[in-house]
């Protein structure tokens, strides 16, 4: 019997969405504290839209983060590094795809950005990445892989295809609220674990979050 799609997703340190660096901190403590599982380089992954895996640097256990997927060049968006999935170059002259730009999710991917004859993956993933000093001295990495059309109405843009999921953001799921809260008297968490907290504020009930 051939696998579903969710057994062939091994391991995640969490499903949603890296909105920003709060959501960032909040997982990387979480691991720490072992609210989450941090990934450990024992496993192989496969990855799908939501797949958030926290590490740390550095350590021995993994010197090179790869997927085996192709990416762009990476591109600044404030302290993330972005990437976009694209096609198998076969050699062949490639129509670039011309995609909306959804006002501070990402930054453009075009012409001016990617190589000559990259072209996009049609309703491809974003690989979304950031590295950070955390409470226990050490550097751990962040990657999300996102689909825009999961998360745009974070952004106030209705997604282009009907029947679409949402990922939620650390920020609006429960258990990790109840944990950053948790810990903000914490002395020896992390300074920037005040930040999460304050963003708090804006989280909803309903599963929606107030930016």
């Amino acid at each position: 019997m051939e696998p579903t799609d969710d057994e062939k997703y091994t391991f995640e340190t969490f499903h949603g969405f890296v909105r920003d660096v709060a959501d960032a901190v909040i997982l990387i403590e979480a691991c720490i504290r072992g609210i989450l599982t941090p990934f450990n380089g024992g496993r192989g992954i496969a990855i799908r839209s939501g797949s958030v895996v926290v590490f740390p640097e550095g350590t021995g256990h993994i010197t090179r983060w790869t997927d085996g997927e192709r990416w762009s060049s990476s591109r600044s968006h404030g302290p993330f590094l972005l990437y976009r999935e694209i096609e198998s170059d076969r050699g062949e002259t490639k129509e670039l795809i011309e995609e909306e730009v959804i006002p501070g999710l990402e930054p453009p991917f075009n012409e001016r950005s990617l190589k000559v004859n990259t072209r996009l993956v049609a309703n491809g993933l974003t690989k979304k990445t950031i590295s950070m000093t955390a409470s226990d001295g050490l550097k751990y990495r962040v990657v999300c892989y996102y689909n825009r059309d999961e998360v745009s109405y974070l952004y106030n843009v209705l997604p282009k295809r009907e029947g679409m999921k949402r990922l939620f953001t650390p920020s609006m799921t429960k258990k990790l609220v109840q944990f950053a809260r948790g810990e903000k008297n914490n002395p020896s968490a992390s300074p920037l674990l005040a930040l999460a907290v304050a963003k708090l504020n804006g989280y909803r009930a309903n599963g929606s979050f107030n930016p």
